[in-house]
């Protein structure tokens, strides 16, 4: 598949992917919500991590403010991100009285001290998405944030959190700079991802 219709089958998944995620009944979603925290509070790979880089919910994607203030209670560091350029963003360590501001996405992002995390290997990575298959590949928004940022950070953990609605029984569409996962927990628990090599 060429780069430009990897490109047009990306646009035409985020829709699906989209319109799934939003179809979910409050009941449903609150109960999968409460169930996926669950699972990663008491997961081996956050409890053994010291910084948990997360991301702020919007719309239909899997509500993260509990599962922040559990971070922040349990003594972890908790990282939010705040976009700082094109394709860029930095993780700005939050406390209880970190400031937000919305951002031109919509989005509270963080305004504070951004962490180095060039040799820290006790951090993991929450990951937002529309859409994950068993190989690891995320469908993102598009926008290349945390491709980039994930690339620049190949030592951290990457967990991708979603509604198991979300999973593509076929390999989603990639690009060589897209970024594996290397977990998922969705509401039926923790899964890890079959990663293979580029062909």
């Amino acid at each position: 598949m060429n780069h430009d219709a990897v490109i047009e089958k990306k646009k035409k998944l985020r829709q699906q992917y989209e319109a799934l995620r939003a179809s979910l009944s409050t009941q449903e979603r609150e109960l999968c919500e409460y169930t996926i925290m669950e699972h990663i509070c008491s997961s081996e790979v956050y409890n053994s991590s010291n910084i948990i880089c997360s991301f702020v919910s919007v719309g239909s994607e899997v509500l993260t403010k509990q599962l922040n203030d559990r971070i922040l209670k349990s003594g972890k560091i908790l990282c939010l991100p705040h976009i700082i350029g094109t394709r860029k963003i930095e993780m700005i360590v939050v406390t209880r009285d970190t400031t937000f501001v919305v951002n031109k996405y919509g989005i509270n992002e963080p305004i504070g001290q951004p962490i180095e995390l060039a040799h820290e290997v006790n951090a993991l990575c929450i990951v937002p998405l529309l859409s994950y298959d068993t190989f690891g590949h995320r469908l993102g928004y598009g926008g290349g944030f945390y491709d980039v940022f994930l690339q620049e950070h190949q030592q951290m953990l990457t967990l991708g959190i979603a509604f198991s609605k979300q999973f593509s029984e076929t390999e989603l569409p990639y690009e060589e700079h897209d970024v594996l996962l290397d977990m998922i927990i969705n509401e039926h628990g923790l899964h890890q991802s079959e990663k293979k090599k580029p062909a």
